[in-house]
């Protein structure tokens, strides 16, 4: 899931355990998914900044979050960076001192979601329902793997996308396209 969400940008957006099957493909085991009657879509540069949020979750970078939440959603009037850093912050130390095997991924999106809209960032549809897909999905592989850590699945694709984003690659395509709209 995590290969379709940040990379492919393109997901399921269910996928509880009636929607996963194992299947036995020679000595291998592989995963299917069925009934993709909900799913979602990222644009690349939401990609990139969730990438640059969960390593910024992980590193207890409220400054940081507050500002890719405010480039991540609509703001009603100027929302306050101090105030919503201060929340975040708040937020964080909740999650203090605890291992990532106790930390809910899904939950601590939620809660970021509500600190968002509590200080007039309103975040996409997408990222809604993104939110609501980790949730399920950190929910199912907990119970197939109660040893399971969601964060330590997630960081090799979030790094990925922040080495991304700062590739020389990455810095001429912005300047490509920064020429032709200024043309």
């Amino acid at each position: 899931l995590f290969q379709q969400i940040f990379v492919d940008g393109f997901y399921h957006a269910d996928p509880h355990p009636a929607n996963i099957m194992v299947m036995a493909d020679g000595g291998a085991l592989r995963i299917g998914l069925v009934d993709f009657g909900n799913a979602g879509y990222l644009l690349p540069r939401q990609k990139e900044l969730l990438g640059t949020m969960f390593l910024q979750l992980l590193d207890q970078d409220a400054a940081g979050l507050a500002r890719t939440v405010i480039k991540m959603g609509a703001a009603r009037g100027r929302p306050s960076l101090e105030v919503l850093e201060r929340d975040f912050q708040r937020l964080l130390i909740h999650y203090w001192g605890a291992s990532l095997e106790q930390i809910n991924i899904g939950e601590m999106l939620a809660e970021i979601f509500k600190v968002a809209y509590e200080n007039r960032v309103y975040l996409p549809g997408d990222l809604t329902l993104l939110g609501k897909t980790i949730l399920t999905m950190e929910g199912t592989a907990r119970a197939l793997d109660p040893d399971f850590v969601l964060a330590d699945a997630v960081k090799p694709f979030a790094e990925q996308l922040v080495r991304e984003r700062l590739s020389p690659m990455a810095a001429g395509r912005q300047a490509l396209r920064a020429v032709r709209q200024a043309a």
